[in-house]
């Protein structure tokens, strides 16, 4: 079933007819308040990791002046991990440790998408994502509340970016 996550309540009534049955909406405001520091969710977020790095960095011999895209998709799966860490430091939550004292997440590549930019330069874009299904603890409600209605790292108009939460499953430790 496909979800859609608003900041505003959306308006299908120009999609009648074309709907198998009516849209269901939720209003998440009570989810929200009801985060707390120090409290565990079971996640899921597809999400495009990448790295910026500058053109003297790159040392890419095709670069001939002028501002390209300079995000790289970061592809092993150790950095993938880092690049979620710190994101999650950034946006309110820490990934627990797990089986192994590693961190509670599991990773899963998806098909690699391709486009282009809209606008008089059309540039390629490509987005390699990646889904994160694992735990989260709180420890910022207000900046986990924005990482949800905004979304995490680039490729929106991809489908990458959106945070879903739920109760943790049975076994996750409360720290």
């Amino acid at each position: 079933m496909p979800f859609v996550q608003s900041r505003t309540r959306p308006d299908w009534g120009h999609l009648d007819g074309y709907l198998a049955r009516p849209a269901e909406t939720r209003d998440l405001s009570v989810a929200f308040e009801a985060l707390r520091p120090g409290k565990t969710l079971a996640f899921r977020l597809m999400a495009n990791p990448t790295k910026r790095m500058s053109p003297q960095d790159q040392q890419d011999p095709d670069r001939k002046g002028g501002r390209r895209d300079n995000r790289y998709p970061i592809l092993k799966t150790e950095d993938q991990v880092k690049w979620l860490i710190k994101r999650g430091s950034q946006s309110g939550f820490v990934i627990p440790a797990g089986v192994n004292a590693r961190p509670d997440v599991a990773l899963t590549s998806s098909p690699r998408l391709t486009g282009r930019q809209t606008g008089n330069r059309g540039n390629k874009i490509t987005v390699d994502p990646v889904r994160y299904d694992g735990h989260l603890v709180v420890t910022d409600p207000e900046a986990l509340v924005a990482a949800l209605t905004a979304g995490i790292g680039p490729a929106k108009a991809y489908g990458c970016g959106l945070l879903s939460l739920a109760a943790a499953r049975q076994g996750a430790a409360e720290p």
